[in-house]
């Protein structure tokens, strides 16, 4: 795939997740250690390495990664936009959230995520590392939420938790 775009003037661009990381410290940086725990985090793992490969190989390739997406239709994330529009709507007291209530979790805003990948392919000097994090929100728990909107709206909030962890913690 990355060798049919050699005649393009624009490099193929990849979008990755944060899994590769695995259970990692905040913050995440583009140096953070590599330590996937969960079969999604192996196979971005690999993919990364193939990636690198085709650097090596003399191919300009822009890789950036970004943590869950937060907005509309947002659903396979920590925290579904749904249940959060529930809660803001009077419908529900909590709003799902996946993991330890009081794990911090950096989220994107999608829009801005899309600007980011077209700006790094159109800007060479901007790819100087192999891979580039999006810019994201100041990561928050479930917790923090809860009593920010318990704030905000004037009556208590709770997350809904359910998860799976790994042998070093949330995936």
């Amino acid at each position: 795939m990355v060798s049919s775009t050699e005649s393009r003037p624009i490099p193929p661009a990849f979008l990755d997740n944060l899994y590769v990381y695995g259970r990692a410290t905040l913050p995440i940086t583009e140096s953070h250690p590599m330590g996937p725990c969960s079969g999604k985090g192996t196979a971005r793992l690999e993919g990364t390495k193939i990636l690198d490969q085709a650097r090596l190989d003399g191919h300009d390739v822009v890789v950036c990664r970004a943590a869950d997406f937060l907005d509309p239709g947002a659903e396979t994330t920590v925290m579904p936009w749904s249940s959060l529009e529930k809660v803001v709507r009077g419908r529900k007291c909590s709003f799902m959230w996946f993991g330890k209530p009081d794990n911090r979790h950096s989220f994107v805003l999608p829009r801005g995520v899309a600007q980011g990948v077209a700006e790094t392919c159109l800007r060479p000097d901007l790819r100087s590392m192999p891979t580039l994090h999006m810019p994201a929100i100041t990561a928050f728990s479930a917790n923090d939420l809860s009593r920010e909107l318990s704030s905000a709206v004037g009556r208590t909030f709770k997350p809904a938790t359910v998860g799976k962890t790994c042998s070093h913690g949330r995936w």
